[in-house]
């Protein structure tokens, strides 16, 4: 959908992003769309996957705007249309319980250095063998106490 304003010649833009899975996906979004020339009003909405803009198309075209979602490894697609999905495919359990992640989209997204979760620091254990499942377990006995 573009809205032209006859005085300015700007247009607002809007797409639908796939692959953002939290606050620092729709952050490097944002900053690195903000960053070309002719973009303002930059807005990233995580739950909808949108964004939305005010673009100046004799300055960047909207194919440029796409290309630079897309090489920060996320699918994008004009409003209206379904983006490809990009990214990874849900882990599987080996048979130790050992999860595999396939990487089915560039190493520019999740799972480069760049993008961090707090993932699992805790070496593979089951959830009731790492410290933090353990405390929930000692809580939950202190609750069945009281």
């Amino acid at each position: 959908m573009a809205t032209l304003t006859p005085e300015t010649a700007q247009a607002s833009c809007e797409w639908s992003v796939s692959g953002m899975d939290c606050g620092a996906c729709a952050s490097k979004i944002k900053d690195a769309v903000a960053r070309l020339p002719g973009v303002s009003d930059v807005s990233v909405t995580l739950m909808a996957e949108r964004l939305r803009l005010t673009l100046d198309e004799a300055q960047t075209p909207r194919d440029k705007v796409e290309a630079t979602v897309k090489s920060l490894g996320y699918g994008i697609a004009p409003k209206g249309e379904a983006p490809a999905r990009k990214g990874f495919v849900m882990p599987q359990h080996g048979a130790h319980g050992n999860e595999t992640v396939v990487n089915t989209g560039p190493d520019t997204g999740h799972g480069s250095a760049g993008h961090v979760h707090d993932g699992p620091a805790d070496g593979g254990k089951r959830w009731y063998e790492t410290a933090k499942g353990r405390l929930v377990i000692f809580t939950g006995l202190l609750l069945g106490v009281a």
